[in-house]
C-alpha cells in the first residue's frame, strides 16, 4: 500500500515466453511513480493480455519508454489497461514500439476517469502492424487535455502492411476542454481509413488539427458522421485532409460530413477542395 516508487528496468526480460498475462497486475494505492523502461523485454512472446494492468488509485505519474519493446508479438490485447482514477499525468514515448505485431487491438484502452494529461508521441510506432483496431480508444471522462504528434506513425501500412486502421467511437470521452493533434495520421500509403462517429465527444471546447490526415496516397478515406459532436465550442483545421492524389472528389469531400456543419461552414472547412481540378490532357 501506497509505495513511494515502483521502478525496474526489463522488468520481463524472458525469451520466447508462451504466456504472460496478468489480472490487477499493479493494485498498488496512491504510488508516487511508476516508471518503467523496456517493461516487456521479451522477444516474440505468444501473447501479451491484460485486465486492469494499472489498476491503482490516483497515481502521481505514469511514464514508460519502449513500453512494450517486444519483437514480433503474435497478439498484444488489453481490456482497461489503464483503469486508474484520477492519474495526474499518463504520458509515453513510443509506447508500442514492437515490430511487426501481427495485431493490436483495445477495448477502453484509457479508462481512466478524469486525467489531467494524456500526451503521446508516436504512440503507435510499429513498423508494419497487421491490423490496429479500437472501440472507444479514449473513453476517459472529462480529460483536460489530449494531445498527439504522429499519434499513428506507421510506415507505409499497405496491404502486405497495415490491413487497416478502423475505429468505432475513437474518442468517446465526454466534455473534453482540448483534443489537438498534429499529424494525427501521418502513415504513407494507407489501404484504408474508415471511422464511425470518430469524434463522439459531447460539448468539446475544441477540435483543432494542422494536417489531420497527411497521409500520402490514400486508397480510400471514409467516414459516417466524422464529427458527431454536439454543440462544439470550436472547430478549426489546417490542411484537414492533405492527403496527395486521394481518390476523393470534392463533392464526396463534402458528403463525408452530414449536416451537423453549415454550408458556410462546409465550405470554409474545404476551401482547397472547391478550387478546379486538374485536367489530364488525352494521350
Amino acid at each position: 500500500m501506497n509505495p513511494s516508487s515502483i521502478s525496474f528496468s526489463s522488468f520481463f526480460s524472458s525469451t520466447n515466453v508462451s504466456s504472460i498475462s496478468s489480472s490487477n497486475f499493479f493494485s498498488s494505492t496512491n504510488p508516487s511513480s511508476i516508471s518503467s523502461s523496456n517493461f516487456f523485454s521479451s522477444t516474440n512472446p505468444p501473447s501479451i493480455s491484460s485486465s486492469n494492468f494499472l489498476s491503482s488509485t490516483n497515481p502521481s505519474s505514469i511514464s514508460s519508454s519502449n513500453f512494450f519493446s517486444s519483437t514480433n508479438p503474435s497478439s498484444i490485447s488489453s481490456s482497461s489497461f489503464f483503469s486508474s482514477t484520477n492519474p495526474s499525468s499518463i504520458s509515453s514515448s513510443n509506447f508500442f514500439s514492437s515490430t511487426n505485431p501481427s495485431s493490436i487491438s483495445s477495448s477502453n484502452f484509457f479508462s481512466s476517469t478524469n486525467p489531467l494529461s494524456i500526451s503521446s508521441s508516436s504512440f503507435f510506432s510499429s513498423t508494419n502492424p497487421s491490423s490496429i483496431s479500437s472501440s472507444s480508444f479514449f473513453s476517459s471522462t472529462n480529460p483536460s487535455s489530449i494531445s498527439s504528434s504522429s499519434f499513428f506513425s506507421s510506415m507505409n501500412p499497405s496491404s502486405t502492411n497495415l490491413s487497416s486502421v478502423s475505429s468505432s467511437n475513437f474518442f468517446s470521452s465526454t466534455n473534453p476542454s482540448s483534443i489537438s493533434s498534429s499529424n494525427f495520421f501521418s502513415s504513407t500509403n494507407p489501404s484504408s481509413i474508415s471511422s464511425s462517429n470518430f469524434f463522439s465527444s459531447t460539448n468539446p471546447s475544441s477540435i483543432s488539427s494542422s494536417n489531420f490526415f497527411s497521409s500520402t496516397n490514400p486508397s480510400s478515406i471514409s467516414s459516417s458522421n466524422f464529427f458527431s459532436s454536439t454543440n462544439p465550442s470550436s472547430i478549426s483545421s489546417s490542411n484537414f485532409f492533405s492527403s496527395t492524389n486521394p481518390r476523393l472528389s470534392p463533392l464526396q469531400l463534402l458528403q463525408l460530413h452530414e449536416p451537423c456543419l453549415s454550408l458556410f461552414q462546409l465550405l470554409q472547412f474545404h476551401e482547397s477542395y472547391l478550387s478546379p481540378l486538374p485536367t489530364s490532357s488525352a494521350p
